[in-house]
């Protein structure tokens, strides 16, 4: 129960409200909190615990927990399980291992609630975890993690919205478009509180990192990374400095080539230059959703285009011996189809033309498997990574 909707009840009711609804109770008739699709699901915030146990110390439990009975034990007394307060409950526990003898910290205040299916409880959990300070809102996190629970164990008494979420793992890679909308519907049943851009936040997490997709979906920092530990194990040198990510073709211009400009002015030297001061994009595509493998092979075409339109501006002197100076200088694409006809492991080179410029037409569009073979005689953490390669 949150400190609003206990307030309310004390102001329409009066302490006769909290004398038949609130009741002390042991500490050990709580057997332990629910578990599969509560609300909060990330552990409790030990922080967040501290702050209210000085809240508690302060001035005593206000607002009682929320519980359900769910059994008895062998002497017949019942038995509850938190559903709402599980930093009060922390708290009070912690205060009562500190000060055993203290009667004070021997009992809880508990209300006790019924629910006829899991659905009720979920909402209501909902519901109370748009607390008052002291208090810890509900995350994006733990709306994740409770959509995935709702997809792999279902939720009884669930509206169909929710409801027909149950095994639904496969939609994601026959139309995630649409599964995006049916995922956002979802979300905004369970959390109303919820704003659009959270809504849109836990659903694209759920389709990029949580539930399989067609398509590898990529941030710039985990790209990268990747790039990084798979150039490693393939004996490709780079300058981490001048290691840049693009994600859409829209970016080239204003974000890409300018960085280009301005990691080569800073770290590299006139020609001739070793390959550590080469300009090294790491290419994919962010605007995937409801796309297809063919959309894909386009939108690459597309950035490589603009790369070789900008990379061929006069503004780039030419060295005599050497060439023109670019601002990218090698390309990879990182991997992003995951049907198994067209399937994408490691990253994959750009190759250049006879004219100097990146090959649109060299490019395979029925996937490719740039792994090494081998794995490098190097040892230690590196070794490790480079196993995870093979």
């Amino acid at each position: 129960m949150k400190e609003s909707v206990y307030n309310e009840k004390m102001a329409s009711h009066g302490y006769q409200w909290e004398t038949k609804n609130v009741k002390p109770i042991a500490l050990g008739f709580i057997l332990g909190k629910v578990s599969g699709a509560q609300i909060r699901q990330d552990g409790t915030d030990q922080h967040h615990t501290e702050e209210v146990l000085n809240s508690i110390v302060t001035f005593g439990q206000k607002v009682p927990v929320t519980v359900e009975q769910v059994g008895h034990d062998a002497q017949g007394n019942p038995t509850y399980r938190i559903v709402d307060g599980n930093h009060r409950y922390d708290a009070i526990s912690k205060l009562q291992e500190k000060n055993p003898s203290d009667a004070r910290y021997a009992v809880i205040k508990v209300f006790v609630e019924n629910f006829k299916n899991d659905w009720e409880r979920t909402k209501y959990q909902s519901d109370m975890n748009a607390h008052e300070t002291p208090s810890k809102l509900s995350s994006e996190n733990d709306a994740v993690v409770s959509l995935k629970h709702v997809i792999n164990n279902g939720l009884s008494g669930a509206p169909p919205a929710v409801a027909k979420l149950h095994n639904s793992h496969k939609a994601n890679m026959l139309n995630d478009a649409q599964y995006g909308k049916d995922l956002k519907k979802a979300v905004r049943l369970m959390f109303p509180g919820f704003s659009d851009n959270q809504c849109k936040n836990v659903v694209r997490t759920l389709q990029s990192k949580v539930l399989p997709g067609k398509f590898q979906r990529w941030t710039a920092g985990a790209a990268k990374e990747a790039f990084m530990n798979w150039a490693l194990c393939s004996g490709i040198d780079y300058d981490e400095d001048m290691l840049h990510t693009i994600k859409n073709e829209n970016y080239i211009d204003w974000q890409l080539i300018g960085r280009c400009i301005a990691t080569k002015s800073d770290y590299s030297k006139p020609p001739p230059r070793s390959r550590d001061d080469e300009n090294i994009v790491i290419m994919y595509w962010s605007n995937i959703t409801g796309k297809d493998n063919k959309a894909l092979n386009n939108h690459r075409v597309k950035m490589i285009e603009k790369i070789n339109k900008r990379n061929s501006s006069w503004m780039f002197r030419t060295f005599k011996g050497f060439g023109k100076v670019k601002a990218v200088d090698r390309i990879f694409l990182a991997p992003q189809k995951r049907d198994v006809a067209e399937e994408e492991v490691g990253f994959f080179e750009v190759k250049k033309n006879a004219k100097g410029q990146f090959s649109t037409t060299l490019i395979p569009r029925d996937g490719w498997n740039t792994k090494t073979s081998e794995v490098p005689s190097i040892g230690g953490d590196v070794k490790d990574i480079c196993e995870a390669w093979h």
